[in-house]
């Protein structure tokens, strides 16, 4: 028997002599019995061992690659790893000893490879001649980013250019900074991958800049004619000008849909003005209902308001579901002769108030150069809907709607697609009804009140449907509030976890770079 094999040939003759041979076989039966015992035993410590050894080796692994940033698996990273195996396996416990890791990445950090191993001291197996028992695992992990699309929707109200509390840096110029903070974030934690990272922007005021990628998407999304508050010459009989009436006029858009420049007759003393779209819209048909609400079922409600409708497709020659240019030039509020605000059909005095933020984007990726570039092109100016910022946000990013071949492109990877939408308030829904907007003059066509007032309660409720059907197609809605209160309304629109205040400058670029944190978040699988 090889368990006796280093026995003495006296001791065993005792295996072979059956006389008087009770008590020595006792004697050896416990010393079996004994290294049975003591080798369970053993192998008990041994599977603890391997366990611990194994989630050592797993932490590692998983550490170095999260800490992977554009040097690849660095010596920073290596640390890192290394750290956290010694921090999860402490040497001597249960009898370790010799304990070592070897990591390496064969593709520059996307994957991290680990084999560790070390020996076991046995306990009553010592005394059959086991002198170490050694273990070994494998470890390894390689990145399982999602791919990201992320939409801005960034509030452009004209309070972005005062100062953020405690310092003389504007909001705007806070909001630039913390911008390309979050690009950089995402950029870094992403180092390595093959992910597909794409950004879309959504300036806000009282209107979005959303006429070129809708008439390059399609130019009948764009009516060819609009009936808007504005004015028209009046001549005496030998057509000479004699003053304007300021009413309402029916315009042909179809030239100036397409960014030509157009003459109009609307200058000082009848003069002529060159005109061109600057892109900013009037949107399509809505309802002027006191609150709207929205279920998986149903949609929002009431129904009608097309407007709110993320995906509904515009139909060529029903108007109702199609988009307007927003011709600043010739929007006009008709005043009496005192200044005020009249809703006689025609009026000798008129004043003109628009504002067009800068143009939007859809999905597409960046370098940080071309981000950087966009995010100092923005400009300031107008009132605040926070319901208009989030529409076109949602209509954007939504992969069922009029842009779903861009927002369903497939990455190339093999890659799921998630997708975000960081909305940057500067305060709560201020509209305008004497000022041309999406929704017209508020004061004269009445497309959210029945009275032409100012309701920004009716905005909210509009807003709080919107926020609800975006985050029903799956996508994370993320709300900072700047240097203002997080309303309810405004915290009822984030998903969950995902609403923020910034009082200082400091504060939006932490917001920034957390948002940029969790949206870049690193799923490392074995």
């Amino acid at each position: 028997m090889k368990l006796f094999a280093h026995w003495k040939p006296g001791q065993r003759n005792l295996l072979r002599d059956s006389e008087g041979a009770v008590l020595p076989l006792a004697g050896i039966s416990l010393i079996v019995i004994a290294a049975l015992a003591g080798g369970a035993i053993d192998m008990a410590r041994m599977a603890t061992t391997r366990d611990r050894l194994q989630n050592a080796c797993d932490a590692a692994v998983l550490a170095g690659r999260k800490t992977v940033r554009s040097n690849g698996f660095d010596s920073v990273a290596q640390a890192a790893a290394q750290n956290y195996f010694r921090a999860n396996f402490r040497e001597g416990l249960e009898g370790t000893s010799g304990t070592t890791i070897t990591l390496t990445s064969p593709d520059n950090g996307v994957s991290v490879i680990g084999s560790a191993s070390t020996k076991v001291a046995p306990t009553v197996s010592s005394l059959i001649g086991i002198e170490d028992f050694p273990i070994s695992v494998n470890c390894g992990s390689v990145m399982d980013l999602s791919n990201l699309d992320i939409t801005f929707a960034l509030d452009m109200s004209s309070s972005m250019t005062g100062a953020m509390p405690g310092t003389p840096i504007t909001k705007i110029t806070a909001l630039r900074n913390a911008m390309n903070l979050f690009y950089r974030t995402v950029t870094d934690l992403t180092q390595g991958s093959n992910i597909r990272i794409r950004y879309a922007m959504v300036p806000y005021s009282n209107s979005v800049n959303v006429g070129a990628i809708l008439y390059e998407e399609n130019p009948d999304y764009l009516v060819n004619k609009r009936k808007i508050q504005s004015l028209s010459p009046v001549f005496d009989a030998a057509k000479k000008f004699q003053y304007y009436s300021y009413r309402q006029v029916e315009w042909d858009t179809s030239t100036y849909k397409t960014f030509a420049t157009i003459r109009k007759q609307i200058g000082p003393n009848g003069t002529y003005v060159d005109t061109t779209w600057n892109g900013c819209i009037e949107e399509r048909a809505t309802i002027p209902a006191s609150s709207f609400s929205y279920d998986p079922v149903n949609g929002i409600q009431p129904a009608g308001a097309l407007d709110l409708d993320l995906d509904l497709k515009p139909v060529r020659g029903q108007p109702n579901t199609q988009w307007s240019p927003m011709w600043e030039e010739v929007g006009f509020v008709r005043m009496d002769a005192q200044g005020n605000l009249t809703n006689n059909s025609t009026s000798r005095y008129g004043k003109n108030t628009t504002r067009c933020s800068t143009r939007a984007t859809l999905l597409q990726e960046m370098t940080e150069a071309e981000f950087r570039a966009y995010a100092n092109s923005l400009k300031v100016g107008g009132r605040t809907y926070h319901d208009l910022g989030m529409i076109w946000a949602g209509r954007i990013s939504s992969p069922t709607g009029i842009f779903s071949d861009t927002v369903t492109a497939d990455p190339g990877n093999g890659g799921n697609v998630s997708r975000h939408i960081i909305l940057m308030a500067d305060g709560s829904n201020y509209p305008g009804h004497d000022e041309y907007s999406a929704y017209g003059i508020e004061f004269h066509d009445r497309r959210i009140t029945t009275d032409g007032s100012i309701s920004s309660t009716r905005h909210d409720s509009r807003f709080r449907a919107v926020c609800a059907a975006v985050r029903a197609k799956g996508i994370r809605v993320w709300v900072i509030a700047v240097s203002t209160e997080l309303t309810s309304t405004l915290k009822s629109c984030a998903s969950s976890d995902s609403s923020f205040t910034a009082d200082s400058t400091e504060e939006l670029s932490n917001v920034f770079a957390e948002i940029g944190r969790k949206v870049g978040e690193l799923r490392v699988v074995q």
